[in-house]
């Protein structure tokens, strides 16, 4: 009899052990990772009617030192873009920055493009640039955008097209814009892109050049040497009223997720792409730092030695499966010196996107200082006080602002560039009176209860051997649960969830949702809601498994949301 419940158990255990590697071998650890490679075919064209062609070559005629156009002076034009058969409607703008012709040939009246499809999308992608390849080091820019891809750090698809351009075709680099269906593909979801205010330097160059041709640089480095370097929100489509408070918190982030990493990569072939005003950041609003994408690197070798790889092999399918894809984007073969570069790279794991953990989550806040102010420095703040925005002149003289003016400070398409030095920018402010709490715990006892505060963020994850945990949410406004990584098999967990929360709490966080499952695995989940009283109470992002959701009101069950997830409900 002994022998037999002594089999039984050990039957029990290995079967949970065989289970767990089952389930969790099948699933890649979750981060951000593409949904889908696009394979943009190799040609497209680009149809005028006859207005607005001439429109388009009016403007290239303006492009003089005399008469250089700024960024919010390049209209769009409406365009037809045809592609694998198909007309999309769309507009167009000319690319690049005053000071840099190399963005515009003359001779066959063509130019880089910003490219936006109204009523259609090419593989996935609705926004995208059209590049003079002189203007990005040609194949280069295939290559290292490619090789951050093969490093799985979020960037932009890039290949080389054939442009059909009225009479003539033109060579042209595609590349991806960084906006919503690239946060798609990537798995981030919605959230605040963000870059360096470069309108502000294009609005100095132009002075300069204006002002003092023979001596650009003594001019422009005397204009910008005061200038306070703030981040603006570049998709403008996400702020929406609720999401303003988001917008400004990223703008605010201090925190860069691998920050040196990214750098250390790009630094020596890629290094214009670090700049402030070339900079471009996506918000985590869940692990609260910014993460780098890849943008502008200006890629160059010319100091590489081949001497650094003579004796580096690459492992496994890499290298064919780069080679494969190189050859479908950039139409050539890698040569010694690029492929020496690959194996330079890709066997250094230490350059590889690490994915997020709970170690990883910003406790941190986001705060600037009053210390760079001058007297004449407008700025926006939010007070979380009265979960208000206001406009402020110095420190001590602020008036409401409404989200319209919010919104133009955040975009920096405010009126930055008049005669005067005013500098308007966003900036966190004392008044910020409510502080809200980050706090991470890793549960090690079963049964535990844990107590969530208002105004409290709490981020949890799971030794292994956990089979219940009790949850106490005290306010449906104003507290938050994030809970990360594998979870143990058949865990139960019950959500007491008070809804007593005043006015004052309203809107003051994001995510909306109470509890999030983040970059989470788990087999056989059992949630246990009491009292339920958050109008979106759960979300799965990026996660995998089979959950029973037990006494959820059913309007509430609606709209729970699965994002990037593959999540089987149990009866």
């Amino acid at each position: 009899m002994f022998q037999l419940i002594k089999e039984d158990k050990i039957l029990k255990i290995l079967s949970y052990f065989l289970l767990q590697f089952l389930f969790f071998s099948n699933i890649a650890y979750p981060s951000y990772t593409q949904v889908f490679i696009p394979e943009v075919k190799e040609s497209i064209q680009i149809k005028f009617k006859k207005k607005n062609l001439e429109k388009f070559y009016n403007f290239l005629s303006d492009i003089n030192l005399s008469k250089i156009k700024t960024r919010d002076e390049k209209k769009w034009i409406d365009v037809k873009i045809i592609y694998d058969d198909k007309e999309i409607k769309s507009k167009i703008r000319i690319n690049g920055s005053p000071t840099t012709m190399d963005h515009i040939d003359f001779a066959r009246g063509v130019a880089s493009l910003h490219v936006k499809l109204i009523n259609g999308n090419i593989e996935g992608i609705k926004r995208f640039r059209l590049l003079l390849p002189r203007a990005k080091s040609y194949e280069n820019e295939i290559f290292w955008s490619l090789l951050m891809e093969t490093l799985n750090h979020p960037t932009p698809y890039t290949r080389f097209v054939n442009v059909k351009f009225q009479n003539k075709v033109v060579g042209m680099i595609f590349q991806e814009k960084v906006e919503n269906s690239f946060l798609t593909r990537w798995q981030i979801g919605k959230t605040p892109i963000l870059e360096g205010n470069s309108s502000y330097y294009m609005h100095k160059q132009v002075k300069c050049m204006q002002l003092s041709k023979k001596d650009f640089s003594n001019c422009f480095n005397k204009e910008t040497s005061n200038l306070i370097e703030v981040l603006k929100i570049e998709n403008n489509s996400f702020l929406k009223d609720k999401n303003m408070k988001l917008a400004f918190d990223s703008t605010l982030s201090n925190t860069i997720y691998q920050d040196k990493k990214f750098i250390d990569i790009n630094k020596n072939f890629a290094s214009h792409g670090l700049t402030f005003k070339n900079s471009k950041y996506f918000y985590d609003k869940y692990y609260r730092f910014r993460v780098n994408v890849y943008f502008d690197g200006d890629v160059n070798f010319k100091n590489f030695n081949t001497d650094s790889c003579k004796n580096t092999k690459i492992t496994g399918s890499i290298l064919d499966n780069f080679r494969n894809e190189y050859s479908k984007r950039s139409q050539g073969r890698l040569n010694n010196k690029l492929e020496c570069v690959l194996k330079y790279k890709v066997t250094n794991k230490d350059n590889y996107f690490k994915h997020m953990k709970i170690i990883d989550v910003n406790l941190k806040p986001h705060k600037q200082n009053y210390s760079q102010l001058s007297n004449n420095l407008e700025f926006v703040t939010y007070s979380s006080l009265d979960n208000k925005f206001y406009k402020c002149k110095n420190e001590f003289y602020c008036e409401p602002a409404d989200n319209k003016l919010v919104k133009r400070f955040l975009t920096g398409s405010h009126t930055l560039y008049s005669k005067t030095s005013v500098q308007k920018i966003v900036l966190d402010s004392d008044r910020n009176k409510v502080s809200q709490k980050y706090i991470k715990e890793i549960i090690e006892n079963d049964d535990q209860t844990i107590n969530i505060n208002k105004n409290t963020t709490k981020y949890l994850s799971f030794k292994q051997d956990i089979t219940k945990i009790n949850i106490n949410m005290e306010s449906t406004n104003s507290s938050r649960l994030i809970i990360i990584g594998n979870l143990p098999i058949n865990l139960k967990i019950y959500f007491q969830i008070k809804n007593n929360d005043s006015m004052q709490e309203k809107n003051f966080l994001s995510p909306a949702e109470c509890i999030t499952f983040l970059d989470s695995n788990f087999l056989n989940l059992d949630l246990y809601f009491s009292n339920n009283g958050c109008n979106e109470p759960i979300k799965f992002l990026r996660s995998s498994g089979s959950v029973k959701l037990n006494n959820l009101n059913k309007r509430k069950e609606n709209k729970k949301i699965f994002e990037f997830s593959k999540i089987k409900l149990i009866n």
